[in-house]
């Protein structure tokens, strides 16, 4: 059944990105629509995309910060065709917000939960690419009481509005999004810990 359903999802994926090379908020509110099953996935693989034209449709050379920059203008047209495929407004109001509400802090909930506190920062700073392991998901979602389609609005608009890193002599604040198995391998976790937090149940 599992290999089935994931044959499905590369299935839809290839589709799309077949149909739309160069996705449009619209492309992704459509589709969304037709596999809802598969829209978290739709949406990133749509985040892909449009940096991967924004990158070939120049023949210059383009610094680390330009790319940056326009992948978080690609999120932010995947968020807005998320609040536009709801239908309703959005309430995301950033992790940070969630974290005072919830009365906690980033450590206390890596104490919590028994992972590194440099991961889940990473995650409330929106420095991690979607997908997030579902661990981590779930933890999360308990610890700020938060359902699934809050956490995800609540990824997308951290991502689309990342926090600076620390400047450099060369040059301004970076943002580095990595993914979330780049995160928690680097993390300085156990081998133990790494392959828990890595491994889906």
């Amino acid at each position: 059944m599992a290999k089935t359903m994931s044959k499905d999802r590369d299935d839809v994926l290839y589709s799309f990105h077949t149909d739309c090379p160069a996705p449009s908020a619209a492309d992704i509110i459509e589709w969304t629509k037709r596999f809802p099953q598969y829209a978290e996935d739709i949406r990133a693989h749509a985040a892909i995309a449009r940096d991967w034209t924004a990158q070939a449709d120049v023949d210059v050379e383009i610094d680390e910060v330009t790319l940056q920059r326009a992948h978080s203008r690609a999120l932010n047209i995947i968020y807005r065709s998320a609040e536009a495929d709801s239908g309703v407004p959005s309430q995301a109001v950033g992790f940070f917000e969630l974290l005072t509400r919830a009365g906690t802090r980033i450590s206390g909930i890596a104490t919590e939960i028994g992972i590194a506190r440099a991961v889940v920062a990473d995650l409330f700073n929106g420095w991690m690419r979607p997908p997030v392991g579902g661990r981590l998901s779930r933890a999360v979602m308990h610890a700020l009481r938060i359902d699934q389609a809050a956490f995800d609005r609540e990824v997308l608009f951290a991502l689309a509005n990342p926090r600076m890193g620390e400047a450099k002599a060369s040059g301004p604040p970076q943002v580095l999004q990595r993914s979330y198995r780049e995160i928690v391998e680097s993390s300085g976790m156990s081998a133990e810990r790494i392959h828990y937090w890595l491994e889906e149940d």
